[in-house]
């Protein structure tokens, strides 16, 4: 387990003092080739890894079924999985790739949606430190889920600027996974009819209630239309929709729930203190990937379709702990500010350390072995 530690601990590191330097000497043309070399080298890390995530056995076995049989536009479209991603199969398949390219250029893709989704690249510090400590596991075990939340991160870079781009990348995120498809009419989140969600009484308020009332919620919803939304291998999943999730820790669902509520109470101060269009619309967004995720979060079928949303946190997390170890005001409410900066940091790295302890999502022990 201690070395398993280590490598995470490697990967984590590694790419933070990637993008410090990246941040640092931003105006020198090179060092954009220099973080591409890091993001690699750990993408060819985590490709490499063997039967680590809950999902790799499968994962595996589409792939080398394509690589030793091929496919065909039928057997993509019928595979089972979204299309696009088996298409991303056929095409490392079509050049020979062994599996660990595959997985290696996986990563990778994630890694570069990620990048291009931040727009002050003197966030990514904090977006990688809490892209590894919050999202890093799901991304070893639902992969498919986590490329289309990559698509959406950088799809929220337009819904301000073009709404058109918007869509396709939404998309793109659907043919990868196909709870994107709830992303579509949130295009018009930027309306003035939804500036409420920016309301911090408002946003507490709603919060409450669809925490406690949530699965009641659940019981009076029509689900029906999912029928026509989702492939056989979803519908299946349905026949679990009342099985309550299984959580490693109690303690750590309140910290986050904890996390959500600093990051509702802050967020007035945080608009007005970057007036951001882009970073209101993403606050928007998260409020309501927040409101869905309370209310579905104990079906294990329907918990997966607020995701994306809920995945902006990566963004919200950056943001308010960059204002709160950076804003200056008198001494006693600077160091509060500094206080809880360093309790979001250090909560969020120890879920990363429970996590690996605890083998969330199968992330240990970490074997690697290129095959």
């Amino acid at each position: 387990m201690g070395a398993t530690i280590i490598i995470y601990l490697f990967l984590l590191l590694f790419t933070i003092w990637g993008a410090y330097i990246s941040s640092k000497y931003e105006t020198k043309k090179p060092i954009g080739i220099v973080l591409g070399f890091i993001l690699f080298i750990v993408s060819v890390i985590i490709g490499g890894r063997y039967n680590v995530g809950t999902d790799w056995e499968n994962y595996f076995d589409l792939y080398t079924s394509i690589l030793d049989s091929g496919i065909t536009l039928d057997g993509i479209i019928y595979s089972g999985y979204e299309p696009l991603y088996v298409t991303m199969n056929a095409l490392f398949a079509f050049f020979d790739l062994s599996p660990s390219v595959f997985f290696t250029g996986v990563a990778l893709l994630q890694f570069v949606l990620l990048c291009y989704a931040v727009e002050n690249k003197r966030m990514l510090l904090w977006v990688f430190f809490f892209f590894f400590t919050q999202l890093f596991a799901m991304t070893l075990n639902i992969q498919r889920q986590m490329i289309a939340v990559g698509f959406f991160l950088l799809a929220t870079k337009y819904l301000d600027k073009n709404k058109i781009v918007y869509l396709l990348l939404i998309v793109c995120a659907s043919l990868f996974h196909y709870s994107s498809i709830i992303l579509f009419p949130l295009v018009f989140i930027n309306h003035r009819l939804f500036s409420f969600l920016e309301d911090r009484r408002i946003v507490l308020i709603l919060f409450f209630i669809t925490l406690i009332f949530g699965s009641s919620f659940l019981g009076v919803l029509d689900l029906s239309v999912l029928d026509s939304l989702m492939n056989d291998k979803y519908l299946r999943n349905m026949e679990e929709l009342d099985i309550e999730m299984k959580v490693s820790s109690g303690l750590g669902i309140m910290a986050q729930r904890l996390m959500y509520i600093v990051s509702i109470c802050y967020m007035p101060s945080i608009l007005n203190y970057y007036k951001s269009n882009r970073l209101s619309i993403v606050y928007r967004l998260f409020i309501v990937g927040l409101l869905l995720a309370n209310i579905f979060e104990i079906s294990m079928f329907l918990s997966r379709v607020p995701l994306a949303l809920v995945s902006l946190k990566v963004l919200i997390y950056s943001y308010l702990c960059n204002y709160l170890f950076k804003s200056k005001k008198n001494t006693n409410t600077l160091t509060l500010k500094i206080f809880i900066g360093i309790c979001f940091v250090t909560l969020s790295f120890m879920m990363l350390i429970m996590g690996i302890m605890n083998s969330d999502a199968g992330m240990s022990p970490y074997e690697f072995k290129w095959i």
